[in-house]
């Protein structure tokens, strides 16, 4: 809380965005290491009248401040010296440089390149015993992965995977390993790593809060909704840990305000309250959930400068991949699919159009009939270019292709098995068993199968594809560009020896139009922030209420 006359109240206005312009007399600023720092140069031009130990605190921050910055500006000059960990499988000299900066700085973003190893980063960082125990959080088909990982890197950690979401005495399982193992009784000390899918982390989060010292968050994109269970119990677990690390080379999904959500996980409170990066970083022309970042570029150096986040390409890391070439071919679609949800579809988007806000309920009807009308229009022109897909898919393996085919709907795999039938396809959506997706996996691996068709967003993590694939097909569009990024990355990563070509198979009618241009002013938004140098993106600007502007346009009123 500071208390001023007007013309200090000016300036310090000036130098904190954060604060809120409509408070005059007395203001409040949520207390960071900057924070302190700034303080601490203002006093020179405006001295405070502090308590003794207020002032001390003060002096404290700010110097841990400049120490954080010290360290970053070794990092980024290349003349940091990380120390030697001691791993079975010897991490490369970029990934020591990572883990050594969490170690150091506590608290990190990891956004390398897909496919750099983000996750021997972690590995790396958790073969520190201060680190453990540690919990790693991951999605669902990817515990046996990780396991897998840490039992070739790091063989001498007790790993265990945490069963169903009714906690159970983990003691007791570190008992049992170590008696497996030949080891002397821990006495009742937990497995050094636990690894939790996100499904299961809300029944877990109240038990391994109190015991784990670190914990890392693997894609964690997949925590960047405020308010939903699952990321309130890993705020749970990051407010008690000493040590967070989060990985993605791709943070969020959408637009760049979600940041907000996925670094209040890795450092809680390093970008003040939520108000107050609304008001520094964030556009309020639009709801909360679709606020860009004013200046992307700006908040990507500040995430790097202030050692929040650390993001190496593959040409930094001397890890370069043949070259990835980007297809944009445009299909048929059948019209008789659009036409049997013409009825329906229409009266939505007239319905959706003469809307306006009317309270609480009107709004929810409204989110409601938005909804109904978004899923038909992207479900039936899913279906309409389902044939078309499927003919270019077998065009692709007639010429010695083996294509990893992302889909969407339940009713498109369904055309593109019966289409296909003859070729086998292996499918790894959202319907089948983690014990069936492994198998699909295997079949496409191991050539018992030309084709994999794999459901948008259900293969985030997977390893190994490379190997035996270099054709990406996108046969229906996310809403997000970075779902599509992560996609031909399961591909184009490090192992690839050929160059990778990703086909974008595009219709001119349904909503394939505006979806694109959603995606395109997304990645103009949060590219730079992860990016800063890339050149400016000229990408279509977007109506925020993109589900109104694909009501507009279905009625031709665009």
């Amino acid at each position: 809380m500071i208390e001023a006359r007007p013309d200090a109240m000016i300036l310090l206005k000036r130098v904190f965005a954060r604060i809120d312009k409509a408070d005059h007399d007395q203001v409040k600023i949520r207390r960071t290491p900057e924070v302190d720092a700034l303080l601490q140069w203002f006093r020179e031009l405006y001295p405070f009248e502090m308590t003794t130990p207020d002032l001390a605190e003060l002096h404290r921050g700010a110097e841990h401040h400049r120490q954080d910055l010290r360290i970053v500006r070794e990092v980024a000059g290349g003349t940091y010296t990380p120390r030697a960990f001691d791993l079975a499988v010897p991490p490369r000299d970029y990934q020591r440089v990572a883990a050594d900066l969490w170690l150091r700085m506590k608290s990190l973003l990891v956004a390398d390149d897909l496919g750099t190893g983000k996750s021997v980063v972690a590995i790396t960082g958790l073969s520190a015993p201060e680190t453990r125990p540690a919990l790693v959080v991951c999605l669902t088909h990817l515990p046996q992965q990780w396991a897998a990982y840490i039992a070739r890197f790091l063989p001498s950690a007790r790993t265990h995977i945490l069963a169903g979401t009714k906690p159970y005495d983990l003691a007791e399982v570190a008992r049992k390993q170590d008696a497996k193992a030949g080891r002397p009784d821990a006495g009742g000390h937990l497995p050094d790593i636990l690894i939790c899918p996100y499904s299961r982390l809300e029944g877990w989060a109240g038990k391994v809060a109190p015991m784990v010292r670190s914990v890392v968050y693997d894609e964690v994109q997949n925590l960047q909704h405020h308010g939903t269970a699952k990321y309130r119990a890993a705020a749970y677990i990051s407010e008690k840990a000493t040590y967070r690390l989060a990985l993605s080379a791709t943070p969020v999904h959408n637009y760049g305000a979600s940041y907000f959500s996925v670094m209040e996980l890795v450092k809680p409170g390093a970008l003040g309250t939520k108000d107050e990066f609304m008001r520094e970083w964030a556009t309020t022309d639009m709801e909360e959930r679709k606020r860009r970042i004013k200046d992307p570029r700006a908040f990507g150096l500040h995430l790097r400068e202030r050692g929040l986040m650390i993001r190496r390409t593959r040409k930094d890391v001397g890890r370069e991949l043949p070259p990835l070439t980007i297809v944009p071919h445009t299909i048929d679609a059948d019209p008789a699919a659009l036409d049997q949800m013409k009825g329906h579809a229409g009266q939505l988007a007239r319905t959706i159009l003469q809307q306006t806000t009317g309270g609480r309920d009107g709004n929810f009807q409204k989110m409601r009939d938005s909804a109904e009308f978004e899923r038909i229009l992207r479900q039936s022109t899913g279906i309409a270019k389902a044939p078309y897909i499927a003919a270019f898919v077998r065009l692709l393996v007639e010429s010695g292709e083996r294509p990893l085919v992302y889909l969407w709907h339940r009713a498109v795999y369904e055309i593109m098995a019966a289409e296909l039938r003859d070729l086998s396809p292996a499918f790894f959506t959202g319907e089948e068993s983690a014990r069936q997706k492994e198998d699909s996996l295997r079949r496409f691996k191991e050539g018992e199968t030309d084709i994999l068709c794999m459901s948008l967003r259900a293969g985030a993590g997977v390893d190994g594809l490379q190997f035996c694939c270099r054709t990406v097909v996108i046969g229906e569009l996310d809403w997000s560009p970075v779902v599509h990024d992560q996609g031909i990355g399961r591909v184009a990563r490090d192992g690839q020896t050929d160059p990778v070509v990703a086909y974008f198979l595009l219709a001119e009618v349904g909503s394939d139009p505006t979806v694109a241009d959603v995606c395109g002013a997304k990645r103009a938004n949060s590219e730079p922030i992860v990016t800063p140098a890339a050149k400016d993106l000229d990408l279509p600007k977007v109506d925020p209420d993109h589900v109104r502007r694909l009501a507009e346009r279905y009625l031709g009123k665009a």
